[in-house]
């Protein structure tokens, strides 16, 4: 597991001077959900931060609950880099205004890493954003981002009938902004090198690279991070 020098030693929690131009760069690098929907994450933070102004407060949730069969990469990320994901969802926080952060998982080793990352943490490294971790039972819906909110409001891990969605009534009854781990670990990257780097790889409609578990053929799994766009053959 990195550890926080480990991970600040390599540029990482950088201060955020100006959020607007942030949220500019990922708007323009393109970033797609990488849980499954695809959805471009600017347009969602900037809804959940137009919502949160008009209710008064956002909350984030970085989303680690992996439920399809035989998928690695979520579970890699939070046991491995977990303060990547914590630096993501630190900026995923300050671009939305929200001082209020969940790590949702049912994995009890990523659960255990994040902790440990915390745990290392000086008090002023996440601007005052604070985090919880929060476990479930593992299911194949209880990464469905309604079914995360209702987790964390105390009810059972099962989706919920929309609308209202969460960016538009969450966690606590706030806007909240619900997004996978993996999207998250792509933030510390924009920030560092903005978005034309980002867009260096993969294609002009889904930028940048993605992790995909492999496995089968008498192989044992494996985890890659590959370019959008590599033919499904060459992978």
């Amino acid at each position: 597991r990195e550890d926080c020098a480990a991970y600040q030693a390599h540029g990482g929690y950088q201060p955020l001077a100006d959020v607007d131009e942030l949220l500019g760069e990922v708007e323009a690098s393109g970033l797609l959900g990488r849980g499954g929907a695809g959805f471009p994450f600017a347009v969602k933070a900037r809804a959940v931060r137009d919502n949160g102004r008009a209710a008064g407060g956002a909350v984030v949730v970085a989303n680690g609950e992996e439920g399809e069969p035989a998928s690695i990469k979520d579970r890699w990320l939070l046991r491995y880099r977990p303060h990547l994901i914590l630096d993501g969802l630190r900026l995923a926080a300050l671009l939305v205004a929200a001082d209020r952060a969940y790590v949702y998982v049912s994995d009890a080793e990523s659960a255990r890493s994040v902790e440990a990352a915390l745990a290392e943490l000086g008090p002023d490294v996440l601007g005052g954003i604070a985090v919880e971790v929060h476990t479930v039972e593992p299911g194949y819906v209880a990464g469905e981002e309604t079914a995360a909110v209702r987790a964390l409001n105390g009810g059972p891990v099962k989706p919920t009938d929309k609308p209202p969605r969460p960016f538009q009534e969450g966690v606590g009854g706030l806007p909240t902004l619900v997004s996978n781990v993996e999207t998250l670990a792509s933030l510390p990257f924009v920030q560092r090198y903005g978005s034309a780097e980002f867009r260096a790889v993969g294609t002009s409609s889904s930028p940048g690279s993605f992790l995909v578990t492999v496995t089968g053929a008498g192989r044992a799994a494996g985890l890659y991070e590959v370019p959008h766009g590599l033919p499904f053959t060459e992978l």
